[in-house]
């Protein structure tokens, strides 16, 4: 298990006045809280790809839907 602490979380760490044996725990829960963060990004990032995917699709439509309008109404002048 490799885990990177900051400054800041290995300052919390020696505050709380913790014990050698808790430490590995600790370590344990942030990599978990880690990739449980990591997780969730992955689906968000997914979320906004196909939601950007649909925008661009509903977009891509609607132009040519105009374009055959416009095809259209030059057809009947």
């Amino acid at each position: 298990m490799s885990t990177i602490l900051n400054y800041g979380e290995w300052k919390d760490l020696l505050k709380k006045g913790i014990g050698d044996k808790q430490i590995p725990d600790i370590l344990a829960s942030w990599r978990e809280d880690r990739i449980k963060l990591l997780e969730q990004i992955t689906t968000l990032t997914n979320q906004v790809s196909a939601f950007q995917q649909k925008e661009l699709d509903k977009g891509l439509a609607n132009k040519v839907t105009n374009t055959l309008n416009d095809a259209r109404k030059s057809k009947q002048r």
